[in-house]
């Protein structure tokens, strides 16, 4: 990566790795994989934070919600999401805008990996605090 002297940047996505839930009783429910592309580590940004995920077939991103309200645009595959309780289906080119707090959930019911890109209006990832539903001992970092 290089910089500009005003801070611009461009990162390739096949520079990043794939990374997974590591909590063993998350890792066993929810299937989602992730890379962030700015906001992470060596990648500072002002106030936004982006990245790819990808839901394989039959794979779900179970129930959670976080302080920052956060956009996805879906970029292959189809699948559900919920938000607040309320249902959507969302296929290639939804975009779906979850306000902060919300308890969201996305389950890919298609053929095809759902892969989607995200985005948080904060520096980095490692800042947002995840609550889960099915989790007892209280949020984490991913």
């Amino acid at each position: 990566m290089s910089t500009n002297k005003r801070g611009g940047y461009v990162v390739q996505e096949g520079d990043f790795p794939w990374q997974e839930l590591t909590e063993p009783e998350l890792r066993a429910k929810s299937s989602i994989r992730w890379k962030t592309l700015l906001g992470e580590g060596g990648t500072p940004t002002s106030r936004v934070t982006f990245g790819l995920a990808e839901i394989p077939v039959g794979g779900t991103w179970v129930l959670h919600h976080h302080a920052p309200p956060e956009v996805y645009y879906i970029l292959s595959g189809q699948g559900r999401t919920e938000i607040d309780g309320l249902g959507h289906p969302i296929r290639a080119g939804s975009v779906i805008y979850i306000p902060g707090n919300a308890r969201h959930l996305t389950v890919n019911t298609g053929d095809e990996p759902l892969r989607f890109a995200y985005t948080f209006p904060t520096d980095t990832i490692e800042e947002i605090e995840y609550h889960f539903a099915d989790r007892d001992e209280g949020p984490i970092r991913i």
